[in-house]
């Protein structure tokens, strides 16, 4: 039907007849009533007729099956204003308080209202941690959405785990310790009160390290309902116990022991007029060894930084935001200038962010850098993330703080960033050319 058209259109209207341009459709008809004297027209005209003509006869496409609607909510939502509050939690306002604020709206019976759900879903493809939390609170239209969006796959996981098994109780009591640890797990996931009393019932008759492999799966669903627990276990005979306790606490941003490490820390690091100062503390007591600062080792001779690196890097960095008044940026700028430094209440000395000990000066500011950064994984501070990562990149440096981070400092901050955003800032760092260690910091964009 439309080579005739074609060709008319290729060797010119000058050499078709009016014979030549019809299709042998029904459309014929019409374009046989224009003026015989409007070969042009005629063309374009029976070319569009044409082109309706063959969609107007072409079948769709078979329409999917609709997905089943979500179910009916069983719950009802958050206020408009704790929604609000809700939201800016999950958008990175203070997000250390996020557990505890998702842990307080499922003990009140109430959901995340449905124009806060794909921003949910989204904060948990990037934290695994919070994922317990947010899953309690999503009601029946957060839980159906997840299948829609593939980076939202983790609610699957949780509604498969979501059921206990029949023979729970049983494997409870009498399991392996991996059975039980599995299933205590999934007990904290559906009902933590429920998981912590479980616990509770049999932990003096556990072994230490029984009681350690339990102890861990209150990572699940953790919220200040667990405090007085933990805070027994500080004083556990196994030091593995005492070691996950204290470190379970400090992801309760109102644990009494945050607010101790909290007063310690204050009591190091001052900023006033413009100048940052370090004080160091010359020992510690056994209040500090029970919160889980961990003694001197043997080969180190800076006891003073051994213990100020275990308190700094468990502070969460909005903290030093809000009682210096003074942004990331800012903050990390002033590192670049002298830091005074206090050590045991006497001596005064100058330390550089540049300066190394075989140099003679101790690099305080590094040292406030390698907390920060860890402090910044740690309590989930995206807007640190890129200052911290852009000085580590220009200053690479392999360090350990508290036992966790032992490989470049920028490949760990480089994970936290989604992968669009550490490729353009990579590319720029090449680009001008102050990456030295370019191949190294690659390495760290996330896949």
């Amino acid at each position: 039907m439309m080579d005739n058209i074609v060709s008319a259109a290729i060797i010119g209207t000058g050499q078709a007849s009016a014979q030549e341009l019809t299709t042998g459709t029904p459309i014929d008809t019409l374009t046989s009533q224009l003026e015989p004297g409007e070969i042009e027209r005629k063309l374009l005209l029976t070319a569009g007729l044409l082109a309706v003509y063959q969609q107007a006869g072409m079948r769709p496409e078979q329409a999917p099956d609709h997905p089943q609607p979500a179910d009916p909510e069983s719950i009802p939502a958050c206020s408009t204003k704790v929604g609000h509050l809700l939201q800016g939690l999950l958008q990175g306002e203070q997000r250390e308080l996020l557990p505890e604020a998702l842990y307080r709206l499922k003990q009140g019976g109430q959901r995340l209202p449905y124009e806060l759900l794909p921003l949910a879903l989204g904060y948990g493809a990037q934290s695994k941690e919070i994922r317990p939390a947010l899953f309690a609170v999503l009601g029946e239209r957060g839980r159906w959405l997840g299948q829609f969006e593939k980076t939202w796959a983790w609610v699957a996981q949780f509604l498969a785990s979501e059921t206990l098994p029949d023979d729970a109780e049983t494997l409870w009591q009498e399991g392996t310790l991996g059975q039980r640890s599995q299933v205590l797990t999934r007990m904290r996931l559906v009902e933590p009160a429920k998981a912590r009393e479980w616990l509770t019932d049999v932990w003096k008759k556990e072994k230490a390290d029984a009681r350690a492999d339990l102890l861990a799966t209150f990572q699940t669903g953790l919220s200040s309902a667990d405090e007085p627990f933990l805070e027994k276990a500080l004083d556990d005979r196994s030091e593995s116990v005492r070691e996950i306790s204290a470190n379970l606490l400090t992801r309760i941003p109102t644990s009494s022991l945050m607010r101790r490490m909290l007063a310690r820390a204050d009591a190091m690091l001052m900023y006033t007029e413009g100048t940052l100062s370090i004080t160091l503390p010359a020992e510690i007591d056994a209040a500090w060894q029970r919160d889980g600062i961990k003694a001197l080792p043997k080969n180190n001779t800076d006891p003073q930084t051994w213990y100020a690196r275990q308190v700094l890097a468990l502070i969460p960095p909005t903290h030093w935001e809000e009682r210096f008044n003074i942004s990331p940026i800012a903050l990390i700028a002033e590192l670049s200038d002298a830091i005074p430094v206090k050590r045991n209440k006497m001596q005064r000395v100058t330390s550089r962010i540049v300066a190394t000990e075989a140099e003679g000066e101790t690099a305080l500011g590094r040292l406030l850098l390698e907390c920060w950064s860890y402090a910044t994984t740690l309590f989930d501070s995206p807007h640190w993330l890129e200052p911290l990562w852009a000085w580590w990149c220009k200053n690479p440096h392999t360090y350990t703080v508290r036992d966790t981070f032992s490989i470049g400092i920028y490949s760990i901050l480089g994970k936290h960033f989604p992968q669009r955003v550490a490729e353009q800032y990579i590319l720029e760092q090449l680009v001008q050319g102050q990456s030295e260690q370019w191949s190294q910091v690659i390495e760290a964009i996330p896949t």
